[in-house]
């Protein structure tokens, strides 16, 4: 099973870069490497309609964030700048993520 190339990774700081949501600055809380999607806090959000056998009583509209490409999102560095990532191969013979511009936040 072949999966999407990707660095990023659960609870990155991103940048929406298209769509509604454009320049929203969140997290990511959830992340699907074999389709190459990622959740967003606070971005696509969906209306949830909970039935009868979940507990609700009343009628009552959940909102729950959907999946959007991972190339829709940008990393944000530790300057508040959007950037790409890449591999590096460092002193201990394990590849690590580095920003291309600044340092990056989560690392």
């Amino acid at each position: 099973m072949k999966y999407k190339k990707c660095l990023i990774k659960k609870g990155d700081t991103v940048k929406v870069i298209t769509g509604k949501d454009k320049g929203t600055i969140a997290k990511i809380i959830d992340f699907d490497r074999k389709r190459g999607l990622v959740k967003v806090e606070g971005v696509r959000m969906q209306a949830h309609f909970p039935s009868k056998k979940e507990g609700s009583t009343e009628k009552e509209i959940i909102f729950k964030e959907g999946f959007i490409s991972h190339s829709n999102v940008m990393i944000i560095n530790s300057d508040q700048q959007v950037t790409r990532l890449k591999r590096v191969l460092n002193e201990n013979k394990k590849y690590v993520r580095t920003a291309i511009k600044g340092v990056l936040l989560n690392d």
